[in-house]
């Protein structure tokens, strides 16, 4: 087939004289025979054959769109063939950019996690840090000696604020709390499991928003890192990339951010209720409720007092 029976063909699908299907399978053994005129003879073997296969699946849609009245059906022809060649080279360009991040992100994941190995230090127990959950002894019998406690005329104030912060007090805190009250230590440690114990479902709840939150932070960096190559002058034209990787980027540090304020206003926060300590002292709920208020009053003015100190 010449170059002057490439232009007949849309005539002849014209008249009916040849099918659509037939005349693509035509120009295709026509691009395979001379594709240095479309100057394909620039790329392997491989690259040609992906641009026939993709001549091959377009074929059709190619001869609707064409109108005689436009060009002759050759320039035409060269016109699509040379888009094609742009779009399957700027794909295999986008596609060795991606394997390229996702390479230097390995390669900065695997330092991190060397970093944090070179970095270990031995476990040390803190003395501030929240207390081991114990295993508790008999309920019965550890409500019945908080009972007896309650009985004596002493404020509770202190008491029902270290079991209420079962989660947060700390072994020191512990201590002093057990010399207030004459106190086994062993005791006031098993109030505190019994506590933990009573918002198990929150503390997984309050684990999962956790794993979102940290899940949200290090794709929101991980982004970020990948937008910095697209200051360069060499990605400066991949636009599509760039506004997929920011929309990603914006996404994740939405949700970063609005977990965080979850937080930070109280989200969550692992306390037993006000009965489950009612139960535990022995004591009313409003009694709880009594003491936690008085605290707060106390604290209000011991900072009224620093202020006028100062």
């Amino acid at each position: 087939m010449t170059t002057d029976d490439l232009k007949m063909l849309p005539e002849l699908i014209a008249t009916g004289k040849l099918s659509k299907k037939e005349a693509v399978d035509k120009i295709g053994g026509f691009i395979n025979q001379n594709y240095p005129i479309f100057g394909l003879h620039k790329y392997d073997e491989d690259f040609r054959s992906e641009i026939m296969l993709a001549f091959l699946e377009r074929g059709e849609k190619i001869l609707d769109t064409y109108h005689k009245d436009t060009s002759d059906f050759f320039t035409y022809l060269f016109t699509n063939i040379k888009s094609m060649v742009n779009t399957k080279k700027k794909a295999k360009a986008i596609q060795a950019l991606k394997d390229t991040i996702d390479l230097t992100e390995g390669i900065n994941l695997s330092n991190e996690k060397m970093c944090i190995y070179k970095n270990y230090k031995p476990y040390e127990r803190n003395l501030q840090e929240v207390p081991y959950a114990y295993k508790p002894k008999n309920v019965e019998a550890l409500k019945q000696m908080f009972r007896e406690l309650s009985k004596e005329n002493t404020d509770k104030k202190i008491l029902v604020l270290a079991i209420k912060s079962s989660f947060y007090i700390t072994d020191q805190q512990i201590k002093k709390v057990c010399q207030m009250y004459n106190l086994k230590e062993e005791d006031l440690y098993d109030a505190i499991q019994y506590c933990k114990d009573s918002v198990e479902e929150k503390s997984i709840k309050r684990s999962k928003v956790q794993e979102r939150r940290n899940f949200a932070y290090y794709h929101h960096k991980r982004y970020s890192r990948q937008l910095e190559k697209y200051s360069e002058p060499d990605f400066q034209d991949d636009y599509v990339t760039k506004n997929n990787l920011l929309r990603k980027q914006i996404k994740h540090f939405k949700n970063w951010k609005r977990l965080n304020k979850k937080f930070s206003d109280g989200f969550l926060f692992l306390r037993p209720t006000n009965k489950t300590v009612a139960d535990l002292l022995g004591i009313c709920e409003r009694q709880v409720s009594y003491y936690i208020n008085c605290a707060k009053r106390d604290l209000e003015k011991a900072k009224k007092n620093k202020k006028t100190q100062a």
